[in-house]
């Protein structure tokens, strides 16, 4: 009675990306992140990559609806100009729009700090979401997290992290720890958490 959305690899995978993706949600778990239940199956040969539906809830015997917004609605924004914004333009949105303001803006901090780490550079406005709780939006569940190897020396996200742009660096994302309603204590506190389990 549970709605769950099923991820198949494509033809042209150069690598197992349902794997890869199972492990590093897994992984941004154990960092203290809000994800979904996960399933992985295998079918006939496939991988099956299963992410449990957090904008349905099952009630007796039908599925309701929650609303979902991704963050570029809720930025208003188009696909085609996704790259001028930035994390502080999704906390903008939290700021404005949210009802656990404090607590979005610690768990999207985070996720931006996963996602320097895993060298995830899938981040999109897509790739965040927000849910309607009945008096106004919360942070989704983390979702579409794929580490993506990355030649040279510099890294960067579609988002920007801090005042150095989209620069992927952990230093980058120290500075930026103001927006997100941190110390620059309490940030370097939370990089160093979630990078000593992901660099294991």
């Amino acid at each position: 009675g549970q709605a769950w959305i099923a991820k198949f690899p494509a033809r042209n995978d150069t690598f197992p990306e349902c794997r890869i993706e199972l492990a590093t949600m897994r992984l941004a778990a154990e960092c203290g992140l809000n994800v979904p239940r996960l399933d992985f199956q295998r079918l006939l040969d496939r991988d099956i990559y299963l992410i449990q539906r957090f904008d349905r809830h099952t009630n007796t015997e039908r599925n309701l609806r929650v609303p979902f917004a991704s963050g570029l609605t809720m930025l208003g924004a188009h696909e085609s100009e996704v790259s001028r914004f930035a994390y502080a333009d999704l906390a903008a949105a939290i700021r404005r729009y949210g009802t656990r303001v404090r607590e979005d803006l610690h768990e999207l901090y985070r996720r931006m700090v996963f996602n320097i780490l895993v060298t995830n550079d899938d981040d999109h406005l897509r790739n965040h979401g927000f849910l309607w709780d009945g008096r106004g939006w919360r942070l989704s569940p983390l979702y579409d997290v794929v580490p993506k190897p990355q030649v040279g020396l510099e890294r960067r996200l579609v988002l920007a992290v801090g005042p150095e742009g989209r620069l992927a660096s952990l230093s980058n994302a120290a500075k930026a720890a103001a927006v997100f309603d941190l110390s620059r204590d309490e940030a370097t506190g939370l990089i160093t958490k979630i990078a000593d389990k992901v660099q294991v």
